[in-house]
């Protein structure tokens, strides 16, 4: 920690932060004793044989004040200070340049706080954003203001209001319930208030309240990003009238000539024998499905389908459904009148 005869706080005056670099500063000098100095109720003895001691101990002490002004103020700043001798010059020049003609500074505090938003922070982060614009402007204003009662509580209802209109709709049910309170609650008794709120929401849904706010549902996967999980890479497209085996148009791969074709038949010969399986399911023939028969190509889709689920077999309760209708529907088509 730096030595306090040299430099008195950690806070420098830059020319914006004056209220607040004043109020530390006089909390300093007045814990050290010597405020009396800065106001001008101490002045320098007028030197003489007798008052030689007191004279010395008052510039030691005047000159550690100014000591401490040139430490906590910026370069330029404390460049103007050598035109001063005493530390009450000292601290109405700077008094005059940055509060009595900071109405600028006002202002931005003002337009700070009207557009001030909670969004995404905390009701405890917003809260102390609210408060150091309060501070600053409280330190702006008149002295004998802040005696008055009925001005300390018309100052505490505007801040509460500020700071509930610039909630988010999610605390909209309490906020209406503070409002409608009487007496009202302080700033200090709402935000505890809401931030049981904040805590409870957080409880009851797992997330944090700024973020479940906002957050956008998530969708359901579809059938592309499935098989891309699950396979590791995305599947090769094909036509509907397709076959995935030979790549030829007008039959699929449950029906593929090449595939059913038995040992030492001709490549050429567009019939080849039905194999079984041993169950009505899963006859497969290779005899050339037409293109008019819609009873054949319902029928070809649905073993397709089947086929399908059979090697996906965590597809989601939905597909499984819409599997037992297709299977319906097929089956009350295939079979034909009289049955």
């Amino acid at each position: 920690m730096a030595d306090d005869k040299l430099q008195a706080i950690t806070t420098k005056l830059d020319g914006t932060n004056y209220s607040y670099w004043s109020h530390v500063m006089k909390n300093f000098i007045m814990g050290k004793g010597m405020w009396n100095y800065v106001i001008g109720m101490t002045i320098r003895p007028v030197k003489s044989q007798e008052t030689e001691v007191d004279v010395a101990k008052w510039d030691k002490e005047n000159a550690q004040i100014l000591t401490w002004f040139h430490n906590s103020v910026q370069t330029t700043i404390g460049m103007n200070f050598s035109k001063y001798s005493t530390s009450k010059q000292v601290w109405d020049y700077l008094k005059t340049m940055y509060l009595e003609s900071n109405f600028a500074k006002q202002y931005e505090l003002e337009m700070s706080i009207r557009s001030a938003s909670q969004k995404y922070k905390s009701i405890q982060e917003f809260y102390n954003e609210m408060t150091t614009y309060w501070d600053q402007l409280a330190l702006m204003e008149p002295s004998d203001l802040q005696l008055l009662d009925s001005y300390i509580k018309y100052r505490e209802k505007q801040h509460l209001v500020q700071f509930l209109m610039a909630l988010r709709d999610q605390f909209e049910p309490l906020r209406g319930a503070i409002l409608h309170r009487s007496p009202l609650l302080s700033v200090d008794g709402a935000v505890r208030e809401l931030i049981a709120e904040e805590t409870r929401f957080k409880v009851a849904h797992g997330t944090p309240a700024s973020q479940s706010v906002f957050a956008t549902p998530r969708l359901l996967p579809t059938l592309s990003s499935h098989l891309f999980q699950v396979t590791g890479k995305p599947k090769p497209r094909f036509s509907m009238d397709e076959c995935s085996f030979c790549h030829q148009k007008g039959h699929w791969k449950h029906a593929c000539p090449k595939l059913l074709q038995p040992k030492g038949c001709s490549s050429g010969s567009p019939f080849a024998k039905p194999t079984f399986s041993g169950s009505r399911s899963s006859v497969a023939f290779s005899a050339p499905v037409s293109e008019n028969d819609p009873s054949s190509n319902m029928q070809s889709m649905f073993e397709q389908f089947k086929s399908f689920m059979v090697a996906n077999p965590n597809l989601s309760s939905q597909t499984s459904a819409m599997t037992t209708t297709q299977f319906g529907l097929s089956g009350s088509s295939s079979s034909g009148p009289g049955i």
